[in-house]
């Protein structure tokens, strides 16, 4: 059939621009939101990148020739569509998760932190999306604006009859495809990059523990996923909403599995610090005086502040609304927090820290810091703390505050307590008139991290008699 200008629907080239869009946009946005929220280096996203595109050539190469109608292997695999189905699921599954895990311990030796393991799952993900959604729906996008414009003549009209023939045989697709169903390209882009970052977690987990049974569970998991669409392509499934149907459910699992990964708190980076302490510890019984210190209030639980609460000290110690009054907050990368936790450690480690600094652990959950920094003389300590914006209001920063104190009067023997905070921080002077501390100034002069204005600044105090 010779369609003609203006024939095409309008649908169709507008499904297929929210097709590209989706496909695009997905990975990006998500980036874009990560890394503001993290500051994660984005040294993942590129060797994720380049690790997919390197592993999918290898895979096709040899796909190929496993494949290959002309020796007796391939021409069986070929006949059986079940068979087929099965390897064309297994050769993404294992090259795709085996460069994960290459990836993963190429990426460790700088980035061994989970949020570079997040933007290495952007880099993979996207990357597919990029080029399986984004290209070739650009090109879907040309052809289907040409033959609005100008009709199947542009393709046909310097050819001969046969070729004309097949070109029209496969441009025709774009008249007689439902126009919906051009937008699931771009749907299915986006279950697919969810389902590589679940993947992206469980094999990081694998890297992160040592335990390989986490690569081989990705593996066979990448493998189900594909498995069905390969039954859809041999015609063994005919209906594409189907596969639609079980990819959403596939995507959303490796989402909920890969999440419970990230959310374990420990990366290859804390691994590698608790072997040292573990080695340290037997050189020197006497490492941490740390581990004989623990305050219990009626409904928290203070211990020493170290590195096993990196990224948990990070959400709050990086987040603009959790800081926007402090002086020396926010962080802007986890390096940056992972320093403070290294200095705060090694203070436990001191026969007479210079400072204690505790965390606040509610129900086993860290929601935020304490501490108290003595002077040269040990006469007087300021209080400090910071509490993550999930859990204000209840009153935890009074509770845990009131536990430091009595711990600096009783063990530490100390005369006056000091504390100050931004004019504007009305919770934190609340905190401080109900510890039993008066405003003792109020000057000119501070100057938050977050902002480059001059602010007010109230100093409390409390000589202990």
């Amino acid at each position: 059939m010779n369609y003609t200008a203006g024939e095409l629907p309008v649908n169709v080239i507008v499904m297929i621009a929210l097709s590209i869009i989706l496909s695009i946009g997905t990975p990006i946005t998500y980036l874009i939101w990560y890394r503001k929220k993290t500051r994660a280096s984005l040294a993942g996203v590129g060797v994720g990148a380049l690790i997919f595109v390197s592993f999918v050539i290898v895979e096709k190469l040899i796909q190929a020739g496993v494949l290959y109608e002309g020796h007796s292997v391939g021409s069986f695999i070929q006949s059986k569509p079940l068979v087929f189905s099965l390897v064309a699921a297994l050769f993404p599954g294992v090259f795709e998760e085996v460069g994960r895990f290459v990836g993963f311990h190429f990426l460790k030796k700088k980035h061994p932190e989970k949020e570079s393991a997040v933007m290495y799952g952007i880099g993979h993900g996207g990357i597919e999306a990029l080029l399986l959604g984004g290209l070739s729906g650009i090109s879907n996008l040309v052809s289907a604006i040409i033959l609005y414009v100008a009709g199947m003549n542009a393709f046909t009209a310097s050819l001969d009859s046969a070729t004309a023939q097949i070109v029209t045989n496969t441009y025709s697709a774009f008249y007689t495809t439902a126009p919906l169903l051009f937008l699931v390209g771009g749907v299915e882009r986006i279950l697919a990059f969810v389902a590589h970052m679940g993947l992206t977690m469980i094999v990081y987990r694998s890297v992160a523990d040592k335990k390989l049974r986490y690569l081989f569970l990705a593996i066979g998991l990448h493998a189900a996923l594909d498995f069905l669409p390969g039954m859809y392509v041999t015609g063994m499934i005919t209906s594409v909403w189907i596969i639609e149907g079980f990819v959403l459910i596939m995507a959303l699992a490796f989402a909920w599995f890969g999440y419970k990964q990230y959310k374990k708190g420990s990366d290859i980076s804390n691994i590698k610090r608790l072997t040292s302490l573990i080695r340290k510890y037997i050189m020197d019984k006497s490492i941490l005086r740390s581990d004989k210190v623990k305050l219990i209030t009626e409904r928290l639980v203070l211990v020493p502040l170290g590195l096993n609460y990196l990224h948990s000290t990070h959400e709050y110690a990086s987040d603009i609304e959790n800081t926007k009054l402090m002086i020396y907050l926010p962080n802007t990368s986890l390096r940056e927090t992972e320093e403070f936790l290294e200095k705060a450690q090694a203070e436990w480690q001191k026969e007479n820290p210079d400072f204690y600094e505790f965390a606040i652990l509610l129900e086993n959950e860290h929601i935020g810091a304490i501490g108290i920094d003595l002077d040269r003389e040990r006469h007087t300590g300021e209080l400090g703390w910071i509490i993550n914006k999930r859990y204000w209001g209840n009153g935890y920063a009074t509770e845990a505050a009131r536990e430091v104190m009595n711990f600096a009067i009783r063990e530490l023997k100390l005369k006056k307590i000091i504390a100050h905070c931004d004019s504007e921080n009305i919770s934190s002077y609340k905190v401080m008139q109900k510890l039993g501390l008066s405003l003792v100034s109020i000057t000119k002069g501070r100057k938050n991290k977050s902002s480059y204005e001059e602010r007010e600044e109230m100093l409390y105090s409390l000589d202990i008699e």
